[in-house]
């Protein structure tokens, strides 16, 4: 503590007494600087060695993940996860904190570091709105754009009820439906297809090589004659109607700004549907996961069989962000994505 004393002097005397007290403050002030400037670079110096180990504990913790990959997108996926850059911005948030004395760096910086090591990549957003309706054994989609609603398959039972509420949520209609478009011709997928249509007045479109599923006219043959059996009981009870397709399409085709993109196995003719701005494929019956782990579809279900099991090799390999199913518990496009890719990796 610097003490001053007021000394009663000459006025000749006073001039050199306040000389000396400057002096003494100034030369205290320069004391306290140099010591809290010392005491910084101390702080910052034992700093670094603690700052370097965590790095190098997050570092080792991300490769220890990385070891399990053996899917080679996979990799391209999870990879773009670490990056130098934020690493080292981040390394320099809190050394900045350190040396500046700003709380707020030091936290961003650490921030960062948790975002880019433990947090998934975050998807880009949608130009379209693709809602999932879910039922007890299947769900189908719904797309909402400017242009109008696109339903990616009819549904089974309890479809139609939840088409309604879907529209009533958005604040549509069922005149604002412009297109229904099949992923394949089994019956969970065309049951209320033609009463949608006399319900809308929208332009029904189906694969060209599933015409005979969808017209229920497909010869099943080995084991996928159990799924003809089903079929044709389900059709008796539920009171099936054959839809009138307006247009067949084919794989490479494009409907209302959607890609088809062909996926056979599970049926001759099933298609993917794929939203190419999103990067988000609507992949149909491509494979199942009710429980923890994906499967393909039984082999009573399959029309080719070994062929869905390269249809699901190809999806894996597409540059996507997301992917949805018909036959899933609820998950996120990015999680079904994940799976698809460690189905494609056990077979």
């Amino acid at each position: 503590m610097l003490r001053t004393a007021i000394i009663i002097t000459p006025t000749s005397a006073t001039s050199t007494t306040l000389v000396a007290t400057e002096s003494a403050a100034a030369a205290a002030a320069s004391i306290i600087t140099t010591r809290t400037t010392t005491a910084t670079i101390i702080t910052t110096t034992s700093a670094a060695p603690l700052i370097i180990a965590i790095t190098a504990v997050f570092v080792f913790l991300q490769v220890f993940r990385f070891r399990r990959i053996t899917c080679p997108r996979r990799a391209e996926i999870q990879s773009g996860q670490i990056k130098c850059s934020i690493i080292i911005r981040s390394l320099g948030s809190i050394v900045t904190h350190r040396v500046v004395g700003k709380v707020n760096h030091t936290r961003d910086g650490l921030e960062s570091i948790h975002r880019w090591f433990f947090v998934k990549k975050r998807q880009t957003p949608y130009v379209r709105k693709v809602v999932q309706l879910r039922g007890l054994i299947v769900q189908h989609h719904l797309i909402v754009s400017d242009e109008g609603l696109d339903l990616i398959d009819g549904g089974f039972v309890g479809g139609i009820s939840r088409i309604k509420k879907a529209l009533a949520h958005h604040g549509k209609t069922w005149a604002d439906v412009r297109s229904i478009i099949l992923t394949h011709g089994h019956l969970d997928h065309t049951l209320n297809v033609a009463r949608i249509q006399r319900l809308t007045g929208c332009r029904v479109y189906a694969p060209r090589l599933d015409r005979d599923h969808v017209e229920a006219q497909h010869r099943y043959r080995g084991w996928s004659r159990i799924c003809g059996w089903l079929e044709k009981i389900g059709r008796a009870f539920l009171l099936f109607q054959i839809p009138k397709v307006d247009q067949w399409f084919s794989p490479g085709d494009t409907i209302n700004g959607l890609e088809v993109i062909g996926l056979p196995g599970h049926t001759v003719g099933h298609c993917g549907i794929l939203l190419p701005e999103e990067k988000l494929l609507l992949a149909g019956d491509l494979f199942a996961k009710h429980f923890r782990k994906p499967s393909p579809p039984p082999r009573i279900l399959n029309d080719r069989h070994q062929e869905a099991h390269r249809s699901i090799i190809k999806a894996a390999k597409m540059d996507l962000e997301g992917i949805t199913l018909n036959h899933a518990s609820k998950m996120s496009p990015a999680e079904a994505l994940s799976a698809l890719i460690d189905l494609a990796d056990d077979l």
